[in-house]
């Protein structure tokens, strides 16, 4: 699934890139269905997950969106560069997500992790946001430079990244006038979750500052560049987050915050000096 959602959006079919990543909300609500069904909560995810993933392969086959010829190639040194240089991302983007819940998992006490736990199923809805302008806007970001229109990137950048920061805002003001109400506090589980979505808010605003910046080093081909800045930001952060634990500061919450920003800016001021000329 993920071979063809990158496939189209490589040939610029991104109409059916987008209805590939639509399917997986079929897995997201299999998944819920099972856990109102299911006692055991482990078995609903795996089932759930299972059965909605082979429920989108069907629909996959149905609408002629699959590619059954695969052909073996042989690597060169650069591109076994890629590979490791995405994999080092790809590893270092787990630990943004699941990753970091394992490593809250062994030191964050429990209501922390619970928290944690909410704000990260939270962001599985903002991820469906920032997918779909992303499927439009990074291969607009290529496009624009490859045709050396350098503005016109930069003008796009700016207007995704205030698209980015509205769509955070109005969330937020929503969040509070559903809050102001008080519809939810008779529901104290729904409330009790509802409360972590300012956490999630900001993180995906600070999301929104890689997000804009990402398409620019893959145009520029500097994804090597782009993987050592990923790896010295972590770096800085795990430094950052040990002095915090020395000092018996342990709110996992707000190194879930710290993580995303240490990653975040650090690529976007790279490039504003480096990339934006």
């Amino acid at each position: 699934m993920v071979y063809l959602t990158n496939y189209y959006k490589l040939i610029e079919e991104h109409n059916k890139a987008l209805l590939i990543q639509f399917l997986y909300f079929i897995s997201f609500i299999v998944i819920i269905t099972a856990v109102f069904i299911f006692e055991n909560k482990i078995l609903a995810f795996f089932l759930g997950k299972s059965v909605g993933l082979i429920l989108m392969l069907i629909l996959v086959k149905i609408f002629k969106l699959d590619i059954i010829k695969f052909k073996p190639i042989y690597l060169d040194l650069e591109e076994w560069k890629k590979i490791i240089n995405l994999f080092s991302v790809s590893v270092l983007g787990w630990l943004s997500g699941l990753g970091f819940m394992n490593l809250a998992k062994l030191y964050a006490d429990p209501e922390n992790l619970v928290t944690i736990g909410y704000i990260l199923n939270i962001w599985n809805f903002f991820l469906l946001i920032s997918t779909g302008i992303n499927s439009v806007y990074n291969p607009l970001i290529k496009k624009y430079i490859l045709q050396d229109k350098f503005i016109k990137a930069k003008a796009s950048k700016n207007n995704v990244l205030l698209i980015y920061i509205a769509v955070s805002f109005l969330v937020l003001c929503a969040y509070y006038a559903i809050n102001f109400t008080g519809i939810l506090e008779s529901y104290s589980k729904v409330d009790e979750v509802y409360s972590v979505l300012p956490y999630t808010i900001l993180i995906f605003l600070i999301s929104a500052f890689y997000y804009v910046i990402h398409p620019f080093y893959l145009a520029n081909d500097k994804f090597g560049v782009f993987n050592r800045i990923n790896i010295v930001s972590h770096l800085l952060w795990g430094s950052f987050i040990l002095v915090l634990t020395y000092l018996d500061l342990k709110n996992y919450i707000w190194f879930l915050v710290f993580l995303y920003f240490f990653k975040c800016v650090s690529l976007y001021v790279y490039a504003q000096i480096k990339l934006m000329r």
